[in-house]
């Protein structure tokens, strides 16, 4: 879940701690599992709060959550979530375009499969011809370079 720190301090600046504290919560529950319940009893065990501590704390609280026919919701929150989904779905798209750019121009010139053959990860694959280390110096280096501790 982002945060907008500046916008959650600004919108919390009256609150007190605990205020600020379950609304942190109720928001992480929000944006993990969907809208909250409307019920306080479940709220407040969502919340891991005793009944009476957030009857007094949810007086607060309870004026940044609108209610709709799932149950109650930050409007902000829903509007980030939107956001975030929009976003997502962008970049998702244009990991697509440039994988079927990537690949129609990979298969027309074969260009893939050398680049393959030629990759570092490649020659790892490759058996390293190690002598064993001599006592007195523990550390040897192969022909590629290769750190090897014994």
């Amino acid at each position: 879940m982002p945060i907008w720190a500046g916008d959650f301090m600004s919108l919390t600046a009256t609150w007190t701690g605990e205020e600020a504290a379950l609304y942190l919560l109720l928001l992480t529950y929000e944006w993990g599992s969907g809208p909250l319940p409307s019920d306080p009893k479940k709220l407040a065990q969502i919340a891991r709060y005793p009944q009476k501590a957030f009857d007094r704390l949810w007086v607060r609280v309870r004026t940044r959550f609108t209610e709709n026919p799932d149950g109650l919701i930050d409007p902000d929150l829903e509007e980030r979530r939107a956001e975030s989904l929009a976003l997502r779905d962008k970049h998702r798209e244009g990991g697509r375009k440039g994988n079927a750019i990537r690949w129609r121009s990979s298969k027309a010139d074969g260009s893939l499969s050398e680049s393959l053959s030629e990759s570092p990860s490649a020659s790892l694959a490759e058996p390293l011809s190690v002598s064993p280390p001599s006592q007195a110096n523990p550390i040897q280096f192969t022909s590629k370079e290769t750190l090897i501790y014994r």
